[in-house]
């Protein structure tokens, strides 16, 4: 069962935050992470200053399952299901020791070794000192109170790797990173709002994925959704675009996944970030021009059913009541998003002195209006380049269409159904995104500078419907 259990799918980044999760639970106000590297011995360390434990309490939290899942938590508990310790633990390391001190209570001790179970055939608790227990009991050694975890024989992550292997310890270090930046984004309510989280004695710096100090940023309006006899709280925003922020600000807000991967629903539990940028099941792509969208929702640790919150706080779905009223909000946050992007194509269409390209032109003949395909135009321009020797046979083509347009029946469509109009290529971005790269790469390879190329293209159909896509290429290339 206990082999079973190493399974879980932990990260190390996540297994330290679900350890972590207890400090908060017990009102820590310092949590002190250290990741030691030793080879074979290497350690890692989670030590707190919160309210500790007596015997009984250690005991009982080293259990498996030692909490049931369906009582009633106090609303700051960050726990669920009494596993959390241990799954955590035992994804990374085969021995788990804690040591920890209430007020006016000694120091306790407590471990599991997975060898030792296997051998014993036992569940053999074990409640003294072992060998390499020591960096545990040193942390609160002094009559401090608080709760020290440690994790050693890193089996799942070091192996038996010597101390002098370069790339493995490499490995480690950049796992020691991760295990920050990850820390600094699930915990950055906290880290806002006093706690300090140090990681190999470096303080860490709270990521915001919202920018809500950012006077760039559009709060939208917020809305509490009933649920469950309680209220779930919904906040979008609409992060600048990044014209309108200093270089460092963008990189730092675009997360460790870039920003197109960091836009959607940011789940919290109990103020604990649970999922950050997914679209949570409901039918959107991660489009470029939609990565502006970041949307907070807030959960209470009673919803854990109905969210389908697993062991791990790494995931979240959507009950099937709440679905249309998010789809609605996302829909609405993805749109104002969109605008941001499109606010800055059109922009940059309006600072180019560039006349407006169309496709079609029309010019009076003899006191009759027709209308021809603008050779001109970049597509048709480009078309024409690539036929070659059949160049006349595309010209040709050309002719049927101008002089085959159905101009009587276009005019009485329309009069017919005045609100059928639609912008070209609506609700076909990608393929029109497609035509637009294809054609900036086609002025840059005649001569033209990135920014006059893109003048000209937010201002030609059917590119000036779409300025959103102009902007993203423009975001590209630094234009």
């Amino acid at each position: 069962m206990v082999e079973s259990m190493r399974a879980f799918g932990y990260s190390l980044p996540d297994a330290i935050a679900d350890l972590i999760d207890n400090s908060i639970t017990a009102d820590a106000s310092r949590v002190e992470v250290t990741l030691h590297w030793d080879g074979a011995d290497s350690w890692i360390r989670i030590v707190d200053d919160g309210s500790g434990m007596d015997a009984a309490t250690l005991t009982n939290a080293m259990r498996l399952g030692s909490r049931n899942p369906k009582e009633t938590r106090d609303p700051n508990d960050l726990g669920r299901f009494g596993l959390g310790l241990k799954t955590a633990a035992f994804s990374q390391a085969s021995v788990l020791t804690v040591a920890s001190r209430a007020g006016g209570s000694g120091l306790e001790v407590r471990g599991w070794d997975l060898e030792h179970i296997s051998r014993t055939g036992g569940w053999s608790l074990l409640c003294e000192e072992v060998a390499g227990d020591r960096p545990a009991l040193e942390a609160l050694g002094d009559g401090t109170v608080g709760t020290a975890v440690l994790l050693r024989r890193l089996d799942r992550l070091v192996g038996t790797a010597d101390v002098e292997d370069e790339q493995a310890k490499s490995h480690f270090l950049r796992l020691s990173e991760a295990v920050e930046l990850h820390l600094g984004t699930v915990f950055h309510r906290f880290l806002e709002s006093g706690l300090t989280i140090e990681v190999n004695g470096r303080p860490l710096r709270a990521w915001d994925p919202f920018l809500a100090t950012d006077p760039a940023t559009q709060a939208l309006p917020a809305e509490r959704l009933p649920f469950a006899d309680e209220q779930i709280e919904v906040q979008p925003f609409v992060l600048p675009h990044h014209s309108r922020l200093s270089t460092e600000a963008h990189r730092v807000a675009a997360g460790t996944r870039g920003w197109n991967q960091h836009q959607g629903f940011y789940v919290y539990r109990a103020r604990r970030l649970l999922v950050m940028g997914d679209w949570l099941g409901l039918p959107f792509q991660k489009d470029e021009h939609y990565k502006l969208a970041r949307i907070q929702v807030d959960l209470s640790n009673a919803m854990d059913r109905e969210w389908q919150i697993d062991v791990r706080k790494a995931t979240a779905r959507i009950p099937r009541e709440l679905r249309d009223e998010l789809k609605r909000i996302a829909d609405a946050t993805r749109s104002r998003a969109a605008e941001a992007y499109r606010y800055r194509g059109k922009r940059i269409a309006r600072q180019a002195n560039v006349d407006r390209s169309f496709v079609w032109s029309a010019r009076v003949n003899r006191g009759t209006v027709e209308y021809r395909i603008d050779r001109g135009h970049s597509l048709i321009e480009q078309a024409l380049e690539e036929a070659g020797e059949g160049r006349p046979a595309l010209e040709r083509v050309l002719r049927v269409v101008e002089e085959t347009l159905p101009v009587q029946a276009i005019v009485m469509e329309a009069r017919e159904h005045p609100d059928g109009d639609r912008e070209p290529f609506a609700g076909r971005q990608r393929e029109v995104e497609r035509m637009l790269r294809e054609a900036f790469e086609i002025l840059v390879e005649h001569g033209a500078r990135p920014g006059d190329a893109l003048a000209r293209l937010a201002a030609m159909e059917p590119f000036d419907s779409h300025p959103e896509l102009v902007a993203t290429v423009s975001e590209e290339v630094g234009a």
